[in-house]
């Protein structure tokens, strides 16, 4: 009887794991909802967010990431494993103040069609941003964070940045990559 109920307990536990597509080790899903909305999140104000948490580089991009002297082996590795997890992660509506999470299926489908922009436009606003889930050096001192605001197709922004966690609140360091369209 004890076996039984120990292995439904680590059923549950797996299955609470895998509901973010994630292994509870590699990413504190939590930490990543604090960080983002104590620090990224802008007022009240309303946005709309692709699901899609990836992060938007390429492995030349991370290479260079990876090179600066902040980071140790074991950050370095722990940032890559972090990395790999995000494959199937999404983020979830109602966890991110101001945001609404649209579906990057659906953004995809709508792309098929010439006009996006003004369809988008007019359902939605102006502009769709899309935030990686913030990667932790393994000591949450540091975090890297990839985000990009496109408002058509030749207006966009976006850049990978650094943060340290001091005196309770995330600072930022400094931009790796920075990019307009």
């Amino acid at each position: 009887m004890k076996g039984i109920f120990l292995a439904g307990i680590l059923c549950l536990l797996l299955v609470d794991t895998k509901a973010y597509g994630q292994q509870a080790d590699i990413l504190d899903v939590e930490l990543g909802y604090q960080f983002i909305n104590s620090t990224l999140v802008k007022g009240t104000t309303k946005f709309d967010l692709s699901d899609q948490a990836r992060f938007g580089m390429g492995q030349d991009d991370m290479n260079y990431v990876l090179e600066d002297t902040l980071f140790t082996d074991e950050d370095k590795d722990y940032i890559l494993r972090q990395l790999a997890a995000l494959e199937d992660f999404t983020w979830k509506a109602g966890k991110i103040a101001g945001a609404n999470v649209l579906s990057r299926q659906m953004i995809d489908e709508e792309f098929k069609e010439g006009d996006f922009w003004e369809k988008f436009n007019a359902k939605y606003g102006n502009c769709i941003t899309s935030w990686s889930f913030p990667i932790f050096t393994k000591s949450r001192e540091y975090v890297i964070s990839y985000n990009w605001t496109q408002c058509g197709y030749l207006s966009g922004s976006g850049s990978v940045d650094l943060y340290k966690f001091e005196l309770g609140k995330w600072i930022f360091v400094k931009s790796y990559m920075q990019g307009v369209s």
